[in-house]
């Protein structure tokens, strides 16, 4: 909130209704540290484009990440 508030100094609180609210109108508390990878990035896609992932993206995301992971191992040796 601090650096909220060096640009706007009239902020009171932050609301993320789209995280918290759900279809049926109940919150749901969703623990985002015991997601892995591919399930976070979901629910990131789902949030923000409305729709589901389908097989192929799930497939390229997963693909890109251990390319990443692959490249960072190699590059640590």
């Amino acid at each position: 909130m601090g650096k909220l508030r060096e640009a706007y100094p009239n902020v009171l609180h932050i609301d993320r209704p789209a995280v918290v609210a759900q279809a049926d109108g109940h919150s749901q508390s969703v623990d985002h540290r015991k997601m892995d990878d591919l399930q976070l990035f979901q629910a990131f896609f789902k949030q923000v484009s409305g729709d589901e992932m389908n097989p192929d993206q799930a497939g390229a995301f997963t693909t890109v990440v251990d390319d990443l992971r692959q490249a960072q191992r190699e590059s640590a040796v």
